[in-house]
């Protein structure tokens, strides 16, 4: 049995034309700067969950009928909601700062692109 012929299947492949296809060369630093692209979205996060306690804390002190008695208690909330305010307005920066260098290097690839119906020149 081992002398007889296998068959292999193989699987069946569907392929659609497209029109156009654009291709961008980028640079190694480009490359880099795009791929360093994930914490964005962990920084927004954190800078919005700052930003509902900084909220919540600041609600609570200014709108709280009860006297807060205790010295430490008050200096606690007043320290954690400052502490919150600080960091969702840094975090909040970190993140407008990181997305719009990221869209800049996108813009910056997608501008070496002609225009349409231009021809680029052919090397050889």
């Amino acid at each position: 049995m081992p002398n007889e012929l296998q068959t292999v299947i193989e699987p069946r492949i569907v392929r659609a034309r497209l029109d156009t296809l654009n291709v961008y060369e980028i640079s190694e630093n480009e490359l880099e700067n795009l791929e360093r692209g994930g914490p964005e979205s962990l920084l927004l996060n954190f800078a919005i969950f700052f930003l509902s306690n900084a909220i919540s804390f600041t609600v609570t002190l200014m709108l709280s009928s009860v006297d807060i008695k205790s010295n430490r208690v008050f200096a606690v909330l007043v320290i954690v909601c400052v502490v919150s305010w600080v960091a969702a307005i840094v975090l909040g920066g970190l993140w407008i700062s990181s997305n719009r260098s990221k869209k800049s290097t996108i813009r910056i690839i997608k501008k070496r692109l002609p225009p349409e119906g231009t021809q680029m020149p052919q090397g050889d």
